[in-house]
């Protein structure tokens, strides 16, 4: 299978001096924007006022979102987990606000990841993973279709959102048993400061000559060649796909050996802060 790289454009012409993804104007605490929204729900039913409301309404969702998506960034997956348990409110505003985000991307980089799985799922029965599935769309997107073979996909996130998903910090061991998956997903998904215990964790699962197929934001990579060369030449991975949106997103598929690595090297590896900082965290502007 010969490697595929592809760079795409799109119509976005000339690449222009952009903006991250996610970006957000003045620091705020989570009880500001708890407080704000109970005075919004006291506006007036006035066309003129409801306009306002709405604005301010959509301004203090996209504020919260973004202050959750920095934490997840810049904090272990435990710290994170520990958060959201606290208050599961956080969850629905952030998957409130990362659906309005999404308005403004090019494509989705699921959708394309979608196509490269159902690819692979069209040739034989397969144990997908979708890691840090959001609302797991992937596994609901399988669902509806009516495929040619079998398959059993796992899909791991903090909240149990909805019906397809298994609660669980993604930095730690899940559930999923060693050699069984055929193909592990991170779609905007290696976001903690301790990512690499995900990495460790896909190794236990990945069946030998399986996959390992990324997304990641375009900005957070330090250096693509760097990134590259962690997952080819540090754990003997081969690159098999890779697709890049100038200025948003970068999709690798990955191939593991006949021969995996033992645990010992790979916890070695992924213990390790060696490498944690090839993604760099996305952190918003302030003013």
């Amino acid at each position: 299978e010969k490697k595929k790289i592809i760079h795409s454009n799109g119509e976005m012409g000339k690449r222009k001096k952009h903006r991250s993804l996610f970006s957000i104007n003045r620091k705020r605490s989570f009880s500001d924007y708890q407080s704000d929204n109970k005075k919004v729900d006291k506006s007036s039913t006035n066309t003129s006022k409801h306009k306002k409301k709405k604005t301010r309404d959509s301004t203090l969702k996209g504020g919260a979102f973004r202050l959750l998506n920095e934490s997840y960034y810049t904090k272990s997956g435990e710290e994170m987990a520990r958060m959201m348990k606290t208050t599961e409110k956080y969850y629905d505003m952030y998957h409130e606000g990362f659906r309005a985000q999404k308005e403004s991307w090019p494509f989705d980089p699921l959708d394309y990841c979608t196509k490269l799985i159902l690819k692979l799922m069209s040739r034989r029965p397969c144990h997908i993973v979708d890691m840090g599935c959001g609302e797991a769309f992937l596994a609901q997107q399988l669902a509806s279709k009516t495929l040619k073979h079998a398959y059993h996909i796992d899909s791991y996130d903090l909240v149990a959102y909805n019906k397809y998903i298994t609660p669980v910090d993604i930095t730690s061991t899940v559930p999923t048993p060693s050699n069984t998956a055929d193909l592990v997903l991170f779609c905007l998904a290696l976001m903690n400061t301790n990512w690499l215990l995900s990495i460790r964790e896909t190794y236990r699962m990945l069946k030998p000559s399986s996959y390992l197929l990324i997304a990641e934001i375009e900005s957070r990579l330090v250096s693509r060649s760097s990134f590259k060369s962690f997952f080819c030449d540090t754990l003997r991975m081969e690159l098999v796909h890779e697709h890049v949106c100038e200025g948003f997103f970068d999709i690798y598929q990955f191939r593991l050996p006949s021969s995996k690595m033992s645990s010992s090297e790979i916890d070695s590896i992924c213990n390790s802060s060696a490498h944690a900082s090839l993604l760099k965290p996305c952190l918003y502007k302030k003013r």
